[in-house]
């Protein structure tokens, strides 16, 4: 018996014990309980017969290495969490998923699904949480056995290489089960694309279909097929008509496929593609019927891209071809239903919403040299409806909140220090570059950097093989992505540069002497103090608490990695991945178990939607000015078991901070869906504003020809808490802002609008809109930012006060820090809080990002990449009744204990106790204030703690900021808004963009070709 169903064999003996364990404590272990589990398991399963027969022939090294990787799975799958998704959706109506309707021996496909996912060592909440969610998503579709006509349309929303893909494939196997008979998977634009997800389905749903193995294809049982063959019982095998080979084309068109038996097809959203399915299935209609009468699922995976109309209103009168096609292909069923499913829902949430197409969709056909015209009518848009469901990520899944700037974060939150910020790219790719341009010779120093890394990360993952080969999660392969131009040759010039560069790499390694002090190995070893050494030694201190990683063991270069890296250099193919080269990647492990290393230089093949398996270092240069882009091309984001510090991302400053922008966009989209979640009584999609931040210089939503038909849409800061984070550090401006701050305050406290609030430890100023904005208006040191324009926020508080709202404001200053004391009125006394400054070399490299721009720019980031003035969320109750915070504060707690005893199944005690260790939000207080109660806070920040500490920084002003006597801060406001419910903001025209294509998806380019009259071949 192999080394891997012994392991199935006795895991799940350690799983019932942990079940066994929540039952009679009400909740789930701890990490010290755990260990407990599995050392008296282990000794005890030693004893069992059968067991021990099973083991005696293995020595004993393996067996303990047997045991250490069950004592990794069981606290990986207990110790990951994954909370629960949000729904939008209509009124509650009555589940056509029932006992009767859905015993529990119908779910055939599904309890398949489930049963791979275990054995691949899925953690047990995320599979919780994935039956939930899929059965919910099942739920809000239409009923394939309704006897009514029936069409729903759904989106399913998550986040970039999040895991989409199995709640995708486990709601196709559940409507398997439930009686859909033809399922069409519409995936991207690319044939890689399409290629991989059939690939995955035919892994994770058919269970049978092409072999990953090298040569020529051949098929044969794979994924869920090595779990239960169906089609040799009473289960039908789901037919699949695609294969990773073939897209559904002519020889497909003529094979006349009968629609007795369930049906999957895995289609490009490519206009021919698609006519052939027109062809096919209006041509299979039953005589004497007007529609094909089974029950239809499409499925779009990454339904933002190319399937949407991009005409606006015109698109009543038109519509482009390929959402034309999908229009043209529902309406050809009774029965169906249509499921998106989308990281980047910006352009679904904005489309037009129009439901009749007015007039006849005709497409041209040759067949045998003739040409016939076929015509077709369209239903309505592709508008989600019906519902919006939010997948929420697991604990170990690492993506933009993680990496970059959102506005949200808590004091103390870390952001992982996988980021350097490059500029000596320019030299080799100006920003302005034409594709005609000369090209020039070598490579930046930063890119040379990012191939050594790539090098060393693979030694890294090498070095702790031992640790995962085993593992049923265990990726054997090694990818980087260099992304630098869109422009084809300029792509393939640098693959050609990169493998002149490696080759010498692998020379010198292959030639030189450990030992030289010089050579190859000691450049290696100044490369690793670099980038990876610190990162590599204090990775857990930068994860979130709930992020479990048994397998981050620190590393030193000479002990464990040098002697890897002949090893690591060894067969790292550069792949230049577009339409010009046509090179593939094929992630396939080799008759040694070897996977691939591959450095992919693309490229829009490798923009969106595609999976580079084991990505490490990213090279990304080429940016856009189009969110979804943007996000889209973030193929860093995602899982990575046993070497998240084994990567690293190369961008430039101007990307940085277009990442940290909409990094906070799609936080407050997360939030805006958590209140539709919660409103009462529910609404549609339809029903609510769906409200996405602008961005005030260059950004762009989406495309703008999907945002022809959208309606204005405000800006608004109700329900917001906005906080002034980045500073500029100059002299004259510290000292003048203190200096009108001081008067300001002094005139105050001379009369009865100034009190102070001993037991919230802050000065408090009653003031109106006119006395808020001598404040606002006065010299300040803040710098306005894409989520801080302080002209919108004066402009909005004139909306709000025009309309009767924010007529009264409360101005809190904290009293109580950790730095100096002032001396002298009208605030003598008062601690300072301390921001610390930025350390130089504190986190190595990655983490001098804030130290240069404090250094270069002048400019101060408080908190650092946490960015946070506010000190606590309750800061925010400095103007609420003692009744009113306690009413707010025990409603969260008790609303937060609810959802831990049904997340995590614990017992009401221990989930209260959880419960009442959360930090309070500020928003618990927000909305608990009248719409016309404004509140301001302001923070007195020492300087003596942003600059002092560093004899070079502090050179930047004059010694009398840091007087012992008198310091003079630096001042940080945060507004909080109430909720308001006619909000006051102002409008802008969604259509008001530029144009300017400063790298489009590429969607555009493709439907312009696609938009043709050319008649489609037969």
């Amino acid at each position: 018996m192999a080394l891997l169903d012994i392991f199935y064999e006795i895991f799940p003996t350690f799983k019932s014990e942990v079940k066994y364990y929540v039952s009679e404590c009400g909740r789930t272990p701890g990490m010290n309980e755990l260990n407990d589990i599995v050392d008296r398991v282990k000794e005890e399963i030693r004893t069992v017969p059968h067991i021990r027969r099973l083991l005696q022939n293995i020595d004993d090294n393996t067996i303990e290495d047997l045991f250490s990787k069950i004592d990794r799975e069981i606290k990986g799958s207990i110790v990951t969490t994954n909370e629960s998704g949000t729904v939008i959706k209509k009124l509650i109506e009555p589940s056509w998923i029932t006992e009767q309707r859905m015993p529990g021996d119908v779910w055939n496909y599904w309890k398949r699904y489930i049963t791979y996912l275990k054995r691949q060592g899925r953690a047990e909440q995320s599979i919780h949480e994935l039956d939930k969610s899929t059965l919910t998503i099942l739920e809000l579709l239409g009923d394939p056995q309704s006897s009514t006509p029936l069409f729903k349309k759904g989106v399913v929303v998550g986040n970039v290489q999040s895991g989409k893909t199995s709640n995708f494939n486990g709601v196709i196997n559940r409507a398997i089960d439930a009686g859909y008979k033809l399922v069409i998977v519409l995936s991207g634009i690319m044939d890689d694309l399409r290629s991989q997800t059939q690939d995955r389905i035919e892994k994770d749903v058919i269970g049978w279909g092409t072999l990953p193995i090298e040569g020529p294809p051949q098929n044969g049982i794979k994924g869920v097929g090595k779990v239960n063959e169906f089609g040799n019982n009473d289960v039908r095998q789901i037919e699949a008509i695609t294969s990773m080979q073939t897209d559904f084309s002519r020889s497909l068109l003529q094979s006349n496929f009968s629609f007795a038996n369930p049906k999957i097809l895995i289609c490009k959203k490519n206009h021919n593609v698609l006519a052939n399915l027109l062809y096919w299935i209006s041509s299979s209609i039953p005589e004497g019927q007007s529609k094909m009468n089974i029950p239809l699922l499409v499925l779009d995976d990454e339904a933002d891209n190319a399937s949407l109309n991009n005409l606006g209103r015109k698109g009543q009168q038109y519509a482009t071809k390929i959402n034309g096609h999908i229009r043209a292909l529902l309406n050809l069923f009774s029965r169906k239903s249509y499921l998106g499913y989308t990281a980047t829902p910006f352009a679904n949430i904005l489309q037009d919403q129009q439901e009749k197409f007015e007039g006849e969709w005709k497409i041209k056909y040759r067949i045998n040299g003739e040409i016939i015209e076929r015509s077709f009518e369209l239903t309505g848009s592709l508008f989600p409806d019906d519902f919006i469901y939010k997948l929420t990520p697991p604990s170990n899944y690492v993506g933009p909140k993680i990496i970059f700037e959102n506005g949200y974060e808590q004091e103390g939150d870390k952001k992982l220090p996988l980021i350097s910020t490059i500029a000596d790219f320019l030299d080799y790719f100006p920003e302005k570059a034409k594709r005609t341009d000369t090209i020039p010779p070598g490579l930046p120093p930063s890119l040379s950097d990012a191939i050594d890394c790539f090098i060393l990360s693979i030694a890294l993952r090498l070095s702790r093989e031992n640790l995962l080969i085993n593992s049923p999660s265990y990726n054997p392969h090694h990818s980087m992505l260099v992304h630098v131009s869109k422009y084809t040759n300029w792509q393939n010039s640098t693959a050609d540069e990169i493998k002149k560069y490696l080759q010498s790499v692998i020379n010198n390694i292959s030639n030189d002497e450990p030992a030289n002090p010089v050579g190859i190995y000691s450049h290696f070893e100044k490369q690793w103090n670099r980038y990876f050494a610190y990162e590599v030694e204090n990775i857990r201190s930068f994860l979130p608490p709930d992020y479990f990683d048994p397998t981050l063991i620190a590393k030193k270069y000479r002990n464990e990695i040098l002697s890897l890296l002949p090893k690591a250099v060894e067969g790292i193919e550069v792949k230049a991945v577009n339409s010009e080269r046509k090179e593939h990647l094929s992630y396939v492990v080799n008759t040694q178990g070897t996977g691939k290393k591959y450095i992919a230089v693309g490229g829009n093949r490798l923009s969106r939607g595609f999976t580079l398996e084991g990505l490490t270092i990213n090279y990304f240069i080429r940016d856009s000015n189009y969110y979804d882009a943007l996000l889209q091309m973030g193929r860093w984001f995602g899982y990575r078991p046993g070497y998240i510090d084994g990567c690293r991302l190369f961008i430039s400053k101007t990307t940085r901070e277009h990442y940290n922008f909409i990094t906070r966009t799609i936080t407050e989209l997360d939030e805006l869906f958590e209140v539709m979640n919660k409103q009462v009584p529910r609404r549609t999609p339809k029903d609510f504003e769906l409200r996405i931040r602008k961005h005030h210089g260059t950004l762009k939503i989406t495309r703008p020809s999907i945002l022809k038909g959208s309606k204005d849409i405000k800006f608004t800061f109700q329900d917001e808490t906005i906080e002034t984070y980045r500073f500029l550090i100059e002299d004259g401006k510290l000292k003048n802002s203190w200096k009108q701050f001081r008067e300001l305050v002094q005139f105050y406290k001379n009369t009865n609008n100034f009190y102070d609030d001993k037991e919230r430890d802050f000065y408090v100023i009653k003031t109106d809109v006119e006395g808020l904005l001598k404040f606002l208006n006065s010299e300040n040191s803040f710098i306005s930012t894409e989520s801080f324009v302080l002209d919108d926020i004066i402009k909005y508080i004139n909306l709000a006060n025009k309309d009767g709202y924010l007529k009264h404001w409360t101005i809190g200053i904290q009293k109580t820090g950790k730095g100096n004391n002032l001396k002298g009125e009208p605030l003598d006394g008062i601690q300072l809080s301390i921001r610390k400054g930025p350390v130089k070399g504190d986190g190595g490299e990655k983490g001098d990002y804030y130290y240069n721009l404090l250094n270069q720019d002048s400019i101060f980031v408080a908190g650092g990449s946490s960015t946070r003035v506010i000190s606590s969320g309750k800061d925010e109750s400095i103007n609420l009744e003692s009744e009113v915070i306690n009413e707010a504060e025990e409603e969260f707690r008790e609303n937060k204990t609810k959802e831990i005893m049904e997340q995590e199944g614990m017992s009401e005690v221990e989930a209260r106790r959880k419960a009442n260790a959360k930090t309070l939000p500020g928003w618990i207080y927000r909305k608990r204030r009248n719409s016309n109660e404004g509140l301001m806070l302001v923070y007195l920040i020492d300087m003596k703690n942003v600059l002092g500490n560093d004899s070079e920084l502090s050179k930047k002003v004059s010694p009398e900021i840091f007087d012992k006597e008198k310091p003079i801060p630096l001042i940080g406001y945060a507004f909080s808004i109430p909720p308001i419910a006619k909000d006051p903001g102002g409008e802008y025209k969604a259509n008001e963009v530029s144009t300017e294509d400063f790298g489009a998806p590429v969607v555009d380019e493709l439907e312009t070709i696609e938009n043709t009259d050319e008649p489609v071949t037969l």
